[in-house]
């Protein structure tokens, strides 16, 4: 989010702008432009979290579908469902702009990120328990995966 702050940055290189800042134009920009959607976005992350706190008191917690999707009961994350801004806003207003090298990002996602090692069962197919980096291999290399 404080990438899409800085006026002047590019996809690649979203915040390439601040080298050209004094210490006072940054000062100036925290303060009116970063605080400001800083403020915004943790307001719609309150709401997002009071909203299911009230889902979870009234058993709407999405739990009970879980089982399906190789999730042990108990396990599962609810999902969240924004309004019209977000939409507008699109995907970068929700996780930023996305990593200009695709094929890397996802290899870091698979192999290097947290989590990247821990072992989980496909409930839905007959395979043993896996993990995110195995799959990379099996998705990436033509000999492993045939």
């Amino acid at each position: 989010a404080v990438a899409e702050c800085v006026v002047g940055g590019s996809e690649e290189e979203p915040l390439r702008h601040l080298m050209g800042m004094s210490d006072g134009e940054m000062e100036r920009w925290c303060r009116d432009e970063v605080a400001s959607a800083l403020l915004a976005q943790l307001k719609r992350q309150r709401e997002q979290l009071a909203a299911q706190e009230e889902r979870k008191k009234k058993g709407e917690d999405g739990m009970q579908g879980n089982g399906k999707y190789g999730v042990e009961s108990g396990g599962g994350r609810v999902a969240t469902f924004g309004e019209l801004r977000d939409f507008h806003e699109g995907i970068a207003g929700k996780i930023g702009l996305p990593a200009p090298r695709l094929w890397e990002g996802m290899e870091a996602e698979h192999c290097r990120r947290t989590g990247y090692d821990v072992s989980f069962s496909p409930g839905n197919y007959d395979t043993p328990p896996t993990t995110p980096a195995a799959e990379w291999v099996i998705a990436t290399d033509a000999e492993e995966g045939a």
